[in-house]
């Protein structure tokens, strides 16, 4: 089974802050990993539900046993879709497998 969340790779960005051209704080995102080791699968239709009532739009789930820490704000990039963290699941408890629930950023390609 695990082997099964071994079958895609993507790049894990967190925000920084840096200073514009024009004085103001900009967010931007580096790579702070590369290759993270997962599947991504299209949101579980119950989940999107849940997210949709506190206003998100969950896309896809992300399943990994690499766990590099990740979290709500970060982005994956994976086949040319900028996928942002809504929120991190630690699956079991024991630290092995963790679920990360994402939204496809439309429009902002890679």
């Amino acid at each position: 089974m695990i082997e099964n969340l071994t079958i895609h790779t993507a790049d894990v960005a967190a925000p920084t802050t840096v200073k514009g051209t024009s004085g103001a704080n900009e967010r931007t995102y580096s790579v702070v990993k590369a290759g993270l080791v997962c599947k991504v699968d299209d949101a579980d239709p119950q989940w999107g539900i849940l997210y949709a009532q506190k206003q998100a739009r969950l896309t896809h789930q992300v399943f990994t046993t690499d766990f590099t820490p990740v979290q709500v704000g970060y982005r994956l990039l994976w086949q040319g879709k900028i996928l942002r963290v809504l929120g991190v699941k630690d699956l079991a408890g024991m630290g092995q497998i963790h679920r990360i629930d994402c939204q496809e950023l439309e429009g902002e390609g890679s």
